[in-house]
């Protein structure tokens, strides 16, 4: 009896004829493979808050062009927020032994929340392949849409282990840099207190926490914030040391979760010092020198722009000009049944908006008074207060209020603070 055999032998023609057809074979089934899409994420597995970057890969044969590319089925809306996909020029590679053509395009996302799933994505896709037939070429746009492998999406969670009390949601690399401007100084100067965070990742509405400075020592204003970007927030707070002990400006602090690291963080500038000294002349600022038109003799006529006289003008005849039609108005509508009372009535109502006109224009004129002697106009009221301007003798100046001895003045579109002596006591 013949055993079953566990094989059967071809003939040697057909063996052959498989061997050679196997390369081909293989060929067409790499060929199938095309094209085909991957997504990946950098870094792979972020935190709630974290940018990571989102990278869309398609291989298609050599000659293919991609349009349109539409990524569907990725969690979104209170997951993840997407940023513009932006294409990355196409790369030829090999793969598997073959040349494939690249098509990358790149999202910056943020994850508002943490969650871990996996994802079936859908590419759709318009791709322009060129056809050679001889010495013509064609181009054909087809409509395609290709299924992805799945994905696994892991946003971690931000530890709840060491969380500073003053975090407010920053994530990346940061660095904290700070200084006051100057840092030799008389009391009551200005100083400029700057304190700078930028790095990589997200701020949002995290800022440095600033010194908390004694009101005894240092009179602080409100800062002045400067965003550039998402990644950079500057601090501007002006501050003046109010006696010779307000030697140092405590430092500023910012709290933030080291992507990095993987864990919470708190950096700090400063503390800034600061040093006093006894201005001389020779070591005091440079005085600039204003010069303000003089006071025009009576009799004389000041040429004003045009804008200026008309808009004087306009300030005198628009109330006269309504005056004038509510007396009219009023005649006219009392004139049928009280003629005597309606014309009296209209003529006093006349004269009660020129009389009010008049005391209005008589309110906003503005009296300039000329200085006496030459005057330092400082920022602040005392000798010790900085001063970079000085006006000569004779500036028409503004009275605009005063105190203990100074009258804060405007001249020449200036304001600041001069000594009542610079005034005659007439004025």
């Amino acid at each position: 009896m013949a055993k079953a055999s566990a094989y059967c032998r071809l003939p040697l023609p057909t063996a052959c004829c498989l061997l050679l057809a196997l390369p081909l074979l293989s060929a067409t089934l790499r060929a199938a493979e095309l094209p085909s899409a991957r997504i990946t994420l950098d870094p792979p597995r972020p935190f709630a808050g974290q940018p990571f970057t989102l990278q869309l890969e398609i291989a298609t044969a050599p000659g293919s062009e991609i349009q349109n590319p539409e990524l569907r089925g990725l969690p979104g809306g209170t997951h993840l927020e997407f940023g513009k996909f932006s294409s990355l020029p196409a790369q030829r590679v090999v793969r598997d032994g073959r040349t494939v053509e690249l098509h990358r395009y790149r999202s910056r996302v943020r994850p508002v929340a943490s969650f871990n799933t996996i994802v079936e994505p859908m590419l759709a896709y318009q791709q322009v392949e060129r056809r050679s037939s001889g010495f013509f070429t064609s181009w054909q746009t087809v409509r395609r849409r290709l299924d992805i492998p799945p994905t696994r999406i892991e946003i971690r969670p931000l530890p709840t282990a060491g969380r500073p009390a003053d975090f407010a949601g920053a994530i990346g690399e940061f660095t904290l840099r700070g200084g006051v401007e100057p840092d030799v100084v008389v009391p009551l100067d200005l100083v400029t207190l700057t304190v700078e965070i930028s790095g990589k990742g997200t701020l949002g509405e995290a800022r440095p926490q600033l010194p908390k400075l004694d009101p005894a020592l240092f009179k602080v204003y409100p800062p002045k914030e400067t965003r550039s970007g998402e990644e950079r927030i500057t601090l501007v707070q002006t501050i003046i040391p109010q006696s010779t002990q307000a030697v140092e400006v405590a430092g500023a602090s910012f709290s933030f979760f080291d992507t990095t690291r993987e864990q919470y963080r708190t950096i700090t500038t400063g503390p800034f010092r600061l040093a006093f000294t006894t201005r001389e002349a020779a070591t005091a600022p440079a005085v600039r020198k204003v010069e303000v038109t003089a006071l025009r003799p009576d009799g004389t006529r000041q040429e004003l722009p045009v804008e200026v006289s008309m808009y004087r003008e306009l300030r005198r005849v628009i109330p006269l000009t309504a005056g004038v039609l509510a007396a009219l108005g009023f005649i006219a509508i009392f004139r049928p049944t009280h003629k005597r009372m309606a014309v009296i009535a209209g003529l006093l109502l006349l004269v009660g908006v020129t009389w009010a006109t008049h005391l209005w224009i008589g309110k906003e004129r503005i009296t300039r008074i000329p200085l006496k002697q030459t005057a330092a106009l400082r920022i602040a009221p005392g000798e010790r207060a900085h001063s970079s301007i000085e006006l000569p003798e004779g500036t028409p100046v503004r009275l605009l209020g005063q105190g203990h001895g100074w009258l804060r003045i405007e001249a020449g579109g200036h304001r600041g603070w001069i000594p009542a002596t610079s005034l005659s006591a007439d004025d």
